[in-house]
């Protein structure tokens, strides 16, 4: 396997992709609760390719001509080696400090390749946890809130512990922390632009319950691409 360092030691940059925002300028991306079976009690987790032993949720930036359930389904294979299908569209969640929107997608595995890009190219596993594990997991490490996902999922396990509960994170921002810190965004040369309806979020702790439908229906919108 190719090292994930240089000779310098430095890690790796990610390959030039281009980045789409909408409309109001934030980036659009997408988290992918990917399910063993139907029955919900199991979570596929990626292993993080900064840091050693720490686990999180796939997903990623759209790309050009792409609807968010594609970006789901792919960022899926490319991050964990995964095929699936979509099984619901959980919301879309703004971080308006990293300004980015999030649409949330819960997918039923259906098929685990033995190699896939972000194994080859940066060592990352990928691992199967209870659901109860995998929150335990996202409040150890701070985000607490991707943890309406498994409730709006109908996860059995966890729904009658999750009513009630609201992440303290979402008192005062609107949902979604960013996957990726800041120091493992990836690099880009261009940035698209999507002329995309504007989101309605009605109260900080509720995601817009809005369907990449939507995006299908009308058709892709024109993507202005900047010098």
């Amino acid at each position: 396997m190719e090292s994930d360092y240089t000779i310098s030691g430095f890690k790796k940059p990610k390959p030039v992709q281009k980045r789409v925002y909408d409309s109001d300028g934030y980036r659009r991306r997408v988290d992918c609760v990917c399910f063993k079976d139907s029955s919900k009690t199991e979570v596929l987790l990626v292993s993080s390719r900064n840091s050693i032993g720490c686990w999180t949720i796939p997903g990623g930036g759209l790309e050009v001509n792409e609807t968010p359930d594609q970006t789901a389904l792919r960022e899926a294979f490319e991050e964990a080696g995964v095929h699936g299908i979509i099984d619901d569209n959980l919301g879309v969640y703004e971080d308006s400090v990293h300004r980015t929107r999030t649409e949330a997608f819960s997918i039923i595995i259906n098929g685990e390749g033995s190699e896939w890009r972000d194994k080859q190219e940066y060592g990352r596993s990928r691992k199967w946890f209870s659901v109860p594990e995998t929150i335990e997991i996202l409040r150890q490490r701070g985000k607490d809130s991707k943890i309406i996902y498994f409730e709006l999922a109908n996860c059995p396990s966890v729904i009658s512990k999750l009513n009630g509960y609201q992440p303290k994170e979402l008192a005062s921002l609107t949902t979604q922390n960013a996957t990726e810190d800041k120091h493992s965004e990836p690099s880009f040369d261009t940035d698209v632009f999507e002329g995309t309806q504007q989101l309605t979020f009605t109260q900080s702790c509720s995601p817009c319950r809005s369907s990449s439908s939507t995006d299908s229906s009308k058709g892709n919108p024109s993507l202005a691409v900047l010098d």
